[in-house]
């Protein structure tokens, strides 16, 4: 599902360039989930942001499901993220829409129509059928989570990508996220790559990667 192969990306600091990926290689499989753990500041994020397409490697190649990303156009890295659901630290609803709404966002861009199945296999098991006609500030932290957590998976991505997904949750809310978040992906068959500083969370997937100087370890 994913390769990358010798990556190498670089920060400007001033007048010098700080190494944050130094020939990074990763390979995840179809259906795999894996946790990628560090410390702040060591590349997670931002590498999580080039297996998404929304930044580009100084050098090195990164393939997801047999297509390479260098060399597209904006045009094309926006298609290609319409097939990847993406869930952030911060929820990123949108305020003025209902969690409905929310949740059928990208569903309704790619032209998907099987809101039922999204109702059915989704929404409901993440228990959002109560909330269905709130808007995002009538919502608790972990609720709005689980409606951005819906959101990524309701337009039947293949490879899902989470970025500290319950860093803005108590400890018990965010395990009770993490559980079914896992459970979903599991269920649907989806490979999930999420990066987390939690070894708890990293835990209830099935490998974990440390990325330390640049690099993964097992």
């Amino acid at each position: 599902m994913i390769k990358v192969h010798q990556v190498n990306l670089y920060r400007t600091q001033g007048r010098s360039q700080r190494q944050i990926l130094d020939h990074c290689d990763l390979e995840v499989a179809s259906g795999e989930r894996l946790a990628i753990m560090g410390e702040s500041g060591a590349g997670k994020s931002t590498l999580l942001h080039l297996i998404a397409g929304l930044e580009h490697p100084d050098s090195g190649h990164i393939q997801v499901d047999g297509d390479t990303l260098e060399g597209r156009t904006p045009a094309q890295l926006c298609q290609y993220r319409k097939r990847i659901g993406l869930v952030f630290q911060q929820f990123n609803l949108l305020p003025t829409l209902t969690v409905a709404d929310n949740v059928l966002f990208q569903h309704r861009l790619n032209a998907l129509n099987n809101e039922r199945a999204v109702k059915d296999t989704i929404a409901a098991p993440l228990g959002l059928m109560p909330l269905w006609d709130l808007y995002p500030d009538q919502l608790s932290g972990g609720e709005q989570q689980r409606v951005a957590i819906a959101r990524a998976l309701a337009h039947q991505p293949t490879l899902i990508l989470a970025d500290e997904p319950t860093g803005n949750l108590d400890e018990q809310t965010g395990d009770e996220v993490m559980a079914l978040f896992a459970q979903l992906t599991r269920q649907l068959g989806q490979t999930l790559v999420m990066v987390t500083h939690s070894s708890r969370v990293a835990a209830t997937l099935e490998r974990t990667l440390h990325l330390r100087q640049g690099r993964l370890h097992d």
